[in-house]
């Protein structure tokens, strides 16, 4: 089997590396939450890393996007910030509703940011220069977490304590689509719907009408977590605990690849491969190659080492430790 994974390291040891977006200059930026000084980073598809300071030494930076203006945008959960950065490394940041708890940020079909405040329990539009248009509240109790612009031209987003998966118009009409079990992450798929990853029913799909189908992925002892469509038309998922990378179909069928170490956040970068962060534990940046034929990577995941008991505790406490947390399944609550 031809090498598929190449590790790149951080600089610094207690870097926390989570969000991460294809860039329009053909660099990855990712966010890096970081013990004692929050950062974007950048790297390049031949593996060199910048790190760009944030003013907060602690300010949370989770999810990260290509804006319509051509910069990238991200959120700032501790502080209730939404920022931006160049492709030079000029950062600015923008006040959000005190309580917000900005999670993720997606780029409108109106040419406006939208982003979750998981702790207001709202979907916000906010301009590119950084004014608040509005706020649409959540009904039901539901808070949004994970969103993306849909192929129907609406927000689509995962909903925690209750869950669901929701909409949102332009107009800002809300409307949610109940679950059994709490979404995770949610993205466009190869087929004109909506995937989502769970944490107890494998991967989700919904169509634009709403109509809802259940794909269960590999038992490997972990959750299914972020997730991406893929340069070969199929859908690509990494997983919280395991050091595994699935791979699911649009019909179904799906089959697990090892990494190195556990990937968090994934995108697919300029040069046609998956790119995934490793999270506090795994201080680094993961590159890995789409095999051109399952069985190339199609590995039992009996076979796929586990992390010990020790290593597991450890990945989740550096979690808490960077006020992370496991969002879409543990959200904060008001009170």
């Amino acid at each position: 089997m031809a090498q598929q994974s190449t590790v790149f390291q951080l600089p610094s040891a207690d870097s926390g590396p989570y969000g991460i977006a294809s860039g329009p200059d053909g660099n990855l930026w990712f966010t890096d939450i970081h013990q004692s000084q929050s950062r974007i980073g950048r790297i390049t598809t031949g593996g060199a890393i910048t790190e760009f300071l944030l003013p907060a030494p602690f300010s949370g930076p989770l999810r990260i996007v290509v804006g319509p203006d051509g910069a990238l945008w991200f959120t700032e959960s501790s502080v209730n910030r939404i920022g931006r950065i160049t492709t030079s490394g000029t950062i600015s940041e923008f006040p959000t509703s005190s309580g917000t708890d900005p999670v993720d940020i997606v780029q409108g079909p109106d040419g406006n940011l939208w982003f979750t405040g998981q702790l207001s329990q709202r979907v916000v539009k906010m301009t590119t220069a950084g004014t608040i248009i509005s706020e649409y509240a959540v009904p039901g109790g539901t808070a949004p977490g994970s969103l993306v612009t849909g192929p129907d031209g609406n927000i689509w987003f995962t909903g925690n304590r209750a869950p669901a998966i929701g909409r949102v118009t332009p107009a800002g009409i809300v409307t949610l689509y109940p679950l059994s079990t709490e979404p995770n992450f949610i993205t466009n798929g190869p087929d004109g719907a909506l995937w989502f990853t769970t944490l107890g029913n494998g991967v989700g799909r919904i169509t634009v009408a709403g109509v809802i189908t259940f794909y269960p992925v590999p038992a490997t002892g972990g959750v299914p977590y972020d997730i991406v469509t893929g340069p070969d038309g199929n859908l690509w998922i990494t997983n919280f605990g395991r050091p595994l990378v699935t791979r699911l179909t649009p019909a179904g069928a799906a089959i697990v690849c090892p990494l190195p170490f556990p990937g968090t956040g994934i995108a697919v970068g300029a040069d046609g491969a998956l790119w995934m962060t490793g999270s506090s534990f795994f201080s680094g940046i993961l590159r890995f190659s789409v095999p051109a034929a399952s069985a190339e990577c199609d590995v039992p995941a009996a076979e796929i080492p586990t992390l010990s008991s020790d290593a597991l505790l450890a990945l989740t406490m550096a979690l808490l430790l960077v006020g992370l947390r496991w969002r879409a399944s543990h959200p904060r609550r008001a009170g």
